[in-house]
């Protein structure tokens, strides 16, 4: 399993490592009820699953989109995993923060 930032930060590893167990446990709710959905190019994932926590999920409307012209709150958590294979090869974390995400 590969974890790592999207950015170059000051590494605060337990934080990141906090961060991935959280990703990893439940309460999350799954986009699409966990459908897996296809890399749309030129994104360099392939297949994956989308994960919300239930900050992230409240921002989201009936259909399961965020409203135009609404961010995602502070403290929401998206978690994409992507498959390798049906099994999960990677996770791709997001955590708002302040107002800006931190990618892990």
């Amino acid at each position: 399993m590969i974890f790592g930032a999207c950015e170059k930060h000051n590494p605060d590893t337990d934080a990141d490592d906090a961060l991935y167990s959280e990703a990893k446990a439940g309460g999350f709710v799954y986009c699409q009820s966990g459908n897996i959905l296809p890399g749309v190019i030129p994104s360099p994932h392939g297949e994956f699953r989308l994960r919300f926590n239930s900050v992230a999920f409240a921002a989201l409307d009936s259909t399961g989109e965020l409203p135009v012209g609404i961010s995602f709150p502070i403290g929401s958590v998206i978690v994409k995993e992507i498959l390798n294979g049906g099994s999960i090869g990677l996770y791709a974390v997001m955590e708002k923060r302040s107002n800006q995400w931190k990618c892990r």
